[in-house]
């Protein structure tokens, strides 16, 4: 996976200039999906890409969410905004790719049992 592709597609995500900040995000990203590879997929798949730049859109939309939490008001208490659309938004973004990448990945969550 090619590290300034996933930058760009994250800046694409997350409407950012550039990624000042948020390169530990980015790599983060890219060794939860280096961990998840088969053994014969192809490293170089441009999807890996994109899957890896959502899941650190994922990441920074929680990181805004968990930082704009307000005091409310009886008088502004629907005014509110918590940032949990976009973090929903953003996990379905990430799963979508999960879903188009699934030949490539492993699938540690099925497992093949013996019966007698």
């Amino acid at each position: 996976m090619l590290k300034s592709k996933v930058t760009q597609v994250f800046l694409l995500f997350s409407m950012l200039p550039d990624a000042g900040g948020w390169e530990e995000l980015i790599d983060g990203a890219l060794c939860r999906v280096e961990q998840l590879l088969r053994d014969d997929a192809d490293a170089d798949d441009i999807r890996l890409c994109w899957l890896a730049a959502a899941d650190a859109h994922l990441q920074y939309r929680r990181i805004l969410a968990a930082n704009a939490v307000q005091p409310g008001y009886a008088g502004n208490s629907g005014m509110l905004r918590d940032g949990r659309a976009a973090v929903d938004l953003a996990v379905k973004l990430r799963d979508a790719y999960y879903q188009e990448c699934a030949p490539l990945l492993r699938d540690d969550a099925f497992a093949f049992f013996h019966v007698p």
